[in-house]
């Protein structure tokens, strides 16, 4: 999944190639304003975070947790998520900043003792390219929350868009066997 322009935003949506990127659009936001234009200037992550979060990837609107058998007792039986991986490219500090505020609340670790088994096996199904932003916007308040621009840890990659390339970090060890592994097909690129 990925950034792609639809009704006017900069959505996340399954994408296939790179021309379903939001290719040379930039947003123009304000407080209650929030318009795409086409810059033409051919970057592939040039607008400024849009109206979603990652948050859909982790919590299911609606969702069965548990099934009940009557046979002469009742006994219940959890329902787990089907652990299906999902790949995001296009994350922004600011997402994956909220995103460890939910890391926080549904996983074990120093903050809580029991994990949340449905959204568990969710994150750990998420592999999360970052994007670093370049620009900003009156509604930004990375700076303030000291969030960004540049996403620290929550990742798997992460992308800084330049004139004319990439530079990508790995922040995981699935980021770090994606590059590798794209190192082994493609040993003409430099990393």
């Amino acid at each position: 999944l990925g950034p792609r322009e639809r009704a006017g935003a900069v959505v996340f949506d399954e994408i296939t190639r790179a021309e379903d990127l939001p290719v040379g659009l930039v947003s123009a936001q304000q407080p209650g304003s929030y318009r795409l234009e086409d810059s033409g200037n051919g970057r592939f992550f040039d607008y400024v975070h849009g109206p979603e979060s990652l948050k859909r990837f982790l919590f299911a609107p609606e969702e069965r947790l548990w099934t009940v058998s009557v046979d002469g007792t009742v006994s219940f039986k959890e329902t787990l998520p089907e652990a299906r991986p999902v790949a995001v490219i296009g994350a922004r500090a600011c997402d994956i900043a909220g995103m460890q505020v939910q890391d926080r609340t549904f996983l074990a670790g120093s903050h809580n003792t029991y994990s949340d088994p449905y959204y568990q096996t969710r994150r750990e199904n998420l592999f999360i390219v970052a994007v670093n932003c370049t620009r900003s916007a009156a509604t930004c308040f990375c700076a303030s929350m000291d969030t960004g621009p540049r996403a620290r840890a929550g990742y798997d990659l992460a992308l800084t868009e330049l004139e004319d390339d990439f530079l990508v970090e790995a922040s995981s060890t699935a980021g770090e066997a994606l590059l590798a592994a794209i190192r082994a097909r493609r040993p003409d690129l430099i990393f």
